[in-house]
This record gives structure tokens, C-alpha cells and sequence, in this order.
């Protein structure tokens, strides 16, 4: 085989080649080098830099697909050199001072096989986008958006059309001129380099798809951490090949795969198909079984799930509210940051999200106190110190930071608090650094500390839209949608919003995981309006199930005060202590203050869903009274099973007392927030750097 492969100049080790000189990497440099020398040299060489730099990647992300890369180079030069060379034993051409083998090229079969396998890699991640690294017309600008989005190497699980475009032409004006360099350098004949690429193509094909196979089969652990993070399971399946993309919850309570089920078809493998067959499942790996929208005349026949549904929509009740869990986040960023915490980082909200976002959200219209903001924060009423109130009182001391604590998170210790906001930040670095681990841990946190399932689907749907477009909180933010509309909250604003949704959600069905601007204001609005429908149906739910438990006698002084985190006050009169708890609870669900009058023996639970102005307006109180009054017309002869009859049940009306308070009250506050307005447009006139100034101090 020696005798074979050397050429006819080669004597000894001392031989001197006529050719040219003999560089490192078996390479030929021949003598008075021409221009396409120099570039084929040049070449020859880049095939070395682009193995380093895969390694040096390797070593700096240590992701299954960065191993896998690597491991696959080590694979194939194996095979080159000692597999392929030594069953041809075939020559090199005249002209070449190397001295071993040429069939195949080496350089062929590691470049054509390496390009390969990279474009096998991307093509099953790209999708459709509107825009991409052409949207700004400063250069500095798309440079900075191709190193952060559009590198050579891209780890995001969907990359857009314009990505795959530059990752292409990259990778083949480096990789693809390798073998035509080796025919002019005359170190292989065209034929030689020719099997090289045929081999380095069928090479790259076998191990796409070994690869393949092992990442269908560690689907489930992708995220894993092995020898403290030396190998991380960065790699998931393209998502046509998954059967099974998400769980739904089993009515035991374990969680089972979806489309298992005895009525269940097998998946298509389409991502387009299955995406539409998840949207179609209620809440699944979200909620339990029992929150799953029923007919209405199902339910009404008595359906054995009705029972469950009404125990976990109980039960749901009974948890916190998602927007002050959301918020803790921010609470929590703010103490760490500085010693005491600054009631404006309540409404700054995610710490990823761009100012000028916020500023339009800010400016769409005036919010009130205990709205929900699109990113999930929480404006803080007027008595509490900060910049709508006093700007030189931000920083709260201790006392007034666990006030602020106990307000806004109720019956939550600071533990869980924290454990929220490490899962919230978890989740942004999640979508922010494609870090599956993260994710991982993430859920790790909410299913320990026993976090309720709808702030989950909420923390989803929050995190997993907005910020990563690909995550299944789409599937999840549909679903709440259905959710309400099936249990009868039938609004003109739920249908417009839900059509402009599913729009959304064709338009970013395969979007990057950085969407651009107009796209986020959109749906940022449209998630606020989402979360107000959702929290006054909440609100209402929240008042009638607490009247029928008072009315009821179900509620002991002892259950509302541990409900609420009271451990005194309720010693004097009973029921006056129970209307009174109840009120108040029911307000502080809604986040907004007790009004002063607003606790008189008249006042009942039944003046939260009338009396909340601010979500209803008066067309809902005076529908109420009309209702009302005709019943009392009727002499309380009511259909039975009818609406009128649960408004026949005794209700404890609210007094003019209570609305002249209430109307003073929102009177006050819209002046409040005028004026605020108006200085703050002011004080920007005069100093437009004072909010920038501000941020570092």
C-alpha cells in the first residue's frame, strides 16, 4: 500500500518535491503561486479555522447539537483517512508533493459533509416572518440584529426565512469552495474530489438521520443537565416529527400524553395540521380536566363532570390572583437591585421589555387602580408613595415594603414570592437565551411551591407569547379564550379580540423568537383587553361564590379571616363582621380600595360585581335595579331554573350611600390622574432627560 501510494519523485523522507513546497495539512503550494493559488491556499486552509471555531463553540455552549457537530467531524476524517484512502489505494496526480492517498479528497468529504449536515440542520427551522434584518436602514443596526439573531450557528428552535438565507450563503461561500480548491492546487484529480462529495453528502444523510432518531427518542429530556452542566440537552426534535407535543391532564390528576385516548388518531406529520389539532384541546398540560369548556346543556342535564368542573372552578377562586403573582417579579428585581423597593417598579414590568413599548402602552389610555397592564403589572393605588404621587418618596422603609408585600400578594409569604419570581425569571432567561434548562428548572419551581394551574397558563401565556412566539402558551392563551366564551361571558370585545388573536396567531404561527415592534404593540393591547375581560369575569365569579358560602352559613368569622390574612376584627357582630369581610375581600381580589360608607349593614357582597364602575360603567347597576324592580313587581314569582331566579335570591342591595361614595371616589381619581399627567408632560418639556437621568441613579 506504501508502494502504491507514493509518487515517482519520492525516494526517502529527504526527497525534495519538483513541484512546490509542502505545507502543513497536505497542502500544496507550487511554485510562482498565481491568484487562484493563493485563494485555493487560502481555502484549504478555512477548512481547519471552521473545525476550531465548532469546537471552541462546543466547549462554550456544550449543547448536544455543538457535541454532535464535532463528533461528527471526528467521525467522518476517521473514516476518510483510514476507511475510504486505504480500500482505493489510489494516487495522487502529477503535480502534488503530498505523499499519501487521494481517493477520496479528504477536504471534500469533511466540507460537502459538514455543509450538509448544517443545512439539514436549519432547513427543518425556518419558517415565513413579515420582516427581518432589513427593517432598519442603519447599517451599525443590522449588523448588531444578524450577530444577535442571524449568526452562523443559530440555536433558536425556529429561525426565520432571511436567517436561513444568510446561514446558506454563509456557510457555502466558506464550505463549498473547499473541493473545486483541491483540483487547482492539483493535490486531487476532478474524480477523486468527486466521490469525496458523494461521500460526504451520503455520510451526512446516515448521520442526520441517527441523530435524528436519538433527539425523537430524547424528546423529553431536552433541557437535561449531565456532569453539572458539562452536557446540556440542547437539541430538540423538529417539531413534524413529534407525535405527542404537549400533555393534557388525565381526570386523576397525573398527566398523560396527548392523543393516547381510545378516540384519538394518530397525528399528521405536519407542524401546520398539529398546531390546529392542539389549539382544538381545551387547556391541555395547563389546566385540569375539569376547567375544560362543557355545553350548556350538558351541564345542565347534570353531566358527571359538571361537579368537577364547579369543584376546581371553586377552587380556582380560592387561589391568588394571577396579576399580583406576576408581579412579584418585579417586586422582588427592585429589592434585589437596591436595599428598599420602588412602588414604580410595580408598573415597569418585564425587565426584557423595550421603554418604548412601554410608553405607548402607557400612553394608549388612563389606567386605573388594580388594572391589569398587557406585561402583567399592577398600577399601585394612590396612597401607596411613588411617581404618580410623591416622586421623592420611592424607596419604601422595611415596614412599608411588607405592607406593600401583604397588600399586593395576601396570605403569600416572601419564600414563595421569591420562588415565583426565580421561575418568572427562569422563563425570561428561557426565552430570552433559548436555555432549555432554564425552562426546565422553571417548572421545576411552579410545580414545587404548588403554584395554582391559571397562573401558570398565565405566567405562559405572558412569557411564552410576547416574548417567545413558538412556545405552546399560544395553544394555552387560545384555549382561556374558549374557556370564557363557553362558560357563557359572551362580550362584543371577547369575539373582536378572539378573531384578531387567531389572526395573530396565523401571522406568527412560525415566528422568530424576536418579533418586531408593531407586532408586540398589538398583541400587548390585545392581551390587556384579554386580561380585563378575564378579571371582571373573575371578579364576578369571585362574588358570587362568596355570597352563596355567607348566605349560606358555609363561612365561619375564622375561615374569612384566615382567607384573608385577619386575625382580629370580626368580634362584635357576626353578620355585620361577615358583610363587611366579605366586601372587603372581594375588593382586594379586585385590587382596588374599600370606599369610606361603603360597609354599612345594606352593603353586601352583591355591591362589588354592581358597584365596580370601572369595569361595568352604570349601564350594568341600572340593568341590575330595573331587573330588580321587577321582580318586586312580580311579587317574587319567578320561572323556575330561570336568571331572574337567582336575582330573587335575598341580596343585600347596595345603599345611595355607598354610590355617592363611590362616584366621589372616581371622580377623585380621574382628577388625580389628569393632574399627574399634566405635570409629568411638563416636567419632560423641561428636562427630556430626567426619565433617562432617573434610571441610573
Amino acid at each position: 500500500m506504501a508502494t502504491v501510494c507514493k509518487p515517482a519523485w519520492y525516494v526517502d523522507s529527504d526527497s525534495i518535491c519538483p513541484f512546490g513546497e509542502h505545507l502543513i495539512g497536505d497542502i500544496t503550494a507550487p511554485f510562482n503561486p498565481d491568484f487562484f493559488d493563493g485563494i485555493s491556499i487560502f481555502y484549504g486552509y478555512l477548512l481547519y479555522v471552521v473545525e476550531v471555531m465548532l469546537i471552541l463553540t462546543m466547549l462554550w455552549r456544550r449543547g448536544s447539537r455543538e457535541y454532535s457537530l464535532v463528533l461528527f467531524i471526528v467521525v467522518i476524517f476517521l473514516l476518510s483517512e483510514f476507511g475510504w484512502k486505504l480500500a482505493a489505494r489510489q494516487p495522487r496526480p502529477v503535480g502534488s508533493c503530498n505523499t499519501t492517498c487521494g481517493m477520496p479528497s479528504s477536504h471534500a468529504v469533511r466540507s460537502v459533509a459538514l455543509w450538509t449536515i448544517l443545512m439539514f440542520d436549519v432547513a427543518y427551522r425556518a419558517y415565513q416572518t413579515e420582516q427581518g434584518y432589513s427593517v432598519s436602514r442603519s447599517f451599525l443596526k443590522k449588523l448588531r440584529s444578524f450577530l444577535r439573531n442571524g449568526h452562523f450557528l443559530p440555536t433558536a428552535s425556529a429561525i426565520s426565512e432571511d436567517q436561513l438565507v444568510v446561514v446558506v450563503g454563509s456557510w457555502s461561500l466558506v464550505l463549498l469552495p473547499i473541493p473545486l480548491s483541491r483540483v487547482i492546487l492539483r493535490d486531487h484529480t476532478p474524480q477523486q474530489v468527486f466521490m469525496g462529495g458523494i461521500i460526504g453528502i451520503v455520510e451526512a444523510a446516515v448521520w442526520h438521520f441517527i441523530t435524528l432518531l436519538v433527539r425523537i427518542k430524547t424528546h423529553h429530556y431536552v433541557g437535561a443537565r449531565v456532569w453539572k452542566g458539562i452536557f446540556i440537552h440542547n437539541w430538540p426534535a423538529p417539531r413534524c416529527y413529534i407525535d405527542r407535543a404537549i400533555e393534557e391532564t388525565a381526570p386523576d390528576g397525573h398527566h398523560a400524553p396527548l392523543g393516547r385516548g381510545a378516540d384519538d388518531r394518530p397525528m399528521a406529520q405536519s407542524s401546520a395540521r398539529m398546531l390546529q389539532h392542539l389549539r382544538r384541546r381545551c387547556l391541555a398540560a395547563a389546566l385540569p380536566v375539569a376547567h375544560q369548556p362543557l355545553p350548556r346543556s350538558t351541564v345542565a342535564r347534570g353531566h358527571p363532570a359538571a361537579a368537577s368542573r364547579d369543584t376546581a372552578l371553586a377552587a380556582r377562586l380560592r387561589s391568588r390572583e394571577p396579576s399580583r403573582t406576576r408581579t412579584a417579579y418585579s417586586l422582588v428585581r427592585a429589592r434585589h437591585r437596591g436595599k428598599a423597593i420602588a412602588s414604580c417598579e410595580l408598573r415597569r414590568g418585564v425587565k426584557h421589555t423595550p421603554k418604548k413599548m412601554l410608553a405607548d402602552v402607557h400612553n394608549t389610555r388612563v389606567l386605573e387602580p388594580g388594572e391589569l397592564l398587557p406585561w402583567g403589572s399592577v398600577v399601585p393605588p394612590r396612597d401607596i408613595p411613588g411617581p404618580r404621587n410623591k416622586p421623592e418618596a420611592w424607596k419604601l422603609s422595611p415596614e412599608q415594603h411588607a405592607q406593600l408585600l401583604e397588600e399586593y400578594l395576601p396570605s403569600e409569604g416572601l419564600r414563595v414570592v421569591k420562588a415565583r419570581s426565580k421561575a418568572h425569571k427562569l422563563l425570561a432567561l428561557h426565552c430570552r437565551k433559548k436555555d432549555w434548562h432554564r425552562w426546565q428548572a422553571a417548572m421545576d419551581h411552579f410545580h414545587h411551591h404548588n403554584i395554582p394551574a391559571d397562573e401558570v397558563t398565565f405566567s405562559l401565556m405572558i412569557f411564552g407569547y410576547i416574548m417567545c412566539p413558538k412556545h405552546p402558551g399560544l395553544d394555552m392563551a387560545h384555549s382561556v379564550l374558549e374557556e370564557m366564551k363557553q362558560c357563557g361571558f359572551v362580550h362584543p370585545t371577547v369575539v373582536k379580540f378572539h378573531e384578531e388573536f387567531l389572526m395573530s396567531l396565523r401571522e406568527l404561527e412560525a415566528f422568530d423568537a424576536r418579533p418586531n415592534t408593531g407586532n408586540i404593540r398589538q398583541i400587548m393591547r390585545m392581551f390587556w383587553q384579554i386580561a380585563m375581560l378575564s378579571k371582571r369575569r373573575r371578579i364576578r365569579l369571585f362574588h358570587q361564590e362568596m355570597e352563596r358560602k355567607v348566605l349560606a352559613g358555609q363561612w365561619t368569622t375564622t375561615g374569612i379571616a384566615e382567607q384573608r390574612g385577619e386575625e382580629d376584627g370580626l368580634e362584635e357582630d357576626p353578620d355585620e363582621a361577615l358583610r363587611e369581610a366579605a366586601l372587603k375581600a372581594a375588593y382586594g381580589y379586585a385590587g382596588v380600595r374599600v370606599p369610606e360608607g361603603s360597609t354599612s349593614t345594606q352593603d353586601g357582597p352583591d355591591a362589588v360585581d354592581d358597584g365596580d364602575q370601572e369595569f361595568m360603567g352604570t349601564k350594568s347597576r341600572s340593568r341590575m335595579e330595573e331587573g330588580s324592580s321587577n321582580i318586586e313587581k312580580t311579587g317574587g314569582d319567578v320561572p323556575e331554573g330561570s336568571v331572574a331566579e337567582a336575582r330573587a335570591e335575598p341580596l343585600y342591595r347596595p345603599s345611595d350611600q355607598f354610590w355617592a361614595a363611590r362616584e366621589e371616589e372616581l371622580t377623585r381619581l380621574k382628577m388625580e390622574d389628569s393632574l399627574y399627567r399634566r405635570t409629568q408632560s411638563f416636567n419632560r418639556k423641561r428636562n427630556p432627560h430626567a426619565r433617562r437621568n432617573r434610571g441610573h441613579r
